[in-house]
């Protein structure tokens, strides 16, 4: 279920402005005498959006994670077990299909999680870089990150830094294959014009199907 808030301005408001704003939740500001039906119009006109939104929502990692919290590693799904007074590295137990995070409380942060796989994700991603790169004509980059974001799923600086969102490790490996491709076709070609797309497309044919996926974002 999608919840929308409606917020009709004091000020002159011309326009109308409709955003996501949580989980499951719509935000909408309008004109201060948008009439009901117009209101329904516009709501009737971006139905996908709505959908797309709620979707989106559901997917995501709750801001506060506990014990038996599902999360997705490479496309697989784990339960979360947190070890009460334990100390060390995360582990993810690929047989028993649980992640072990140790813990101070019985709740912990969504970022805190987040964190603590960064290590398997950059175990994954740093040799399929250097694969790539020698691939698509033995491309010189910088250095590799994995970092916590919320929006960006990777990046490459002007000094050819490579950056991925640690958010990445839910994902099939060949959806990150296409984020390593994506960022390493900007050494070449620094916007996304047709040019870059053909790049892209030289070396990963489906890179269409997995923006899909992450646009979809099914994993979380």
């Amino acid at each position: 279920m999608v919840s929308i808030s409606v917020h009709r301005s004091a000020r002159r408001r011309r326009s109308i402005q409709m955003r996501a704003v949580g989980k499951g939740m719509i935000e909408m500001r309008i004109p201060k005498k948008c009439s009901p039906q117009t209101l329904a119009d516009i709501v009737a006109r971006h139905v996908k959006f709505l959908v797309r939104t709620h979707e989106f929502s559901h997917s995501l990692i709750p801001g506060i994670v506990g014990s038996g919290q599902n999360v997705y590693l490479f496309a697989k799904q784990y339960e979360l077990q947190l070890d009460i007074g334990a100390s060390g590295e995360t582990v993810a137990d690929s047989v028993a299909n649980r992640i072990i995070l140790p813990a101070k409380q019985e709740k912990v942060q969504r970022k805190t999680l987040y964190l603590s796989l960064k290590g398997y994700l950059r175990k994954y991603i740093e040799p399929k870089v250097a694969f790539y790169a020698d691939l698509m004509g033995n491309l010189k980059y910088n250095k590799v990150r994995v970092k916590y974001a919320k929006s960006l799923w990777g990046s490459c600086s002007s000094t050819g830094n490579l950056s991925f969102n640690v958010r990445l490790i839910h994902y099939p490996p060949a959806v990150i294959d296409y984020v390593i491709v994506h960022e390493l076709a900007h050494l070449v070609h620094r916007n996304h014009s047709k040019d870059f797309w053909d790049f892209v497309e030289k070396f990963y044919p489906t890179y269409s199907k997995a923006r899909g996926v992450l646009r979809k974002n099914v994993y979380g």
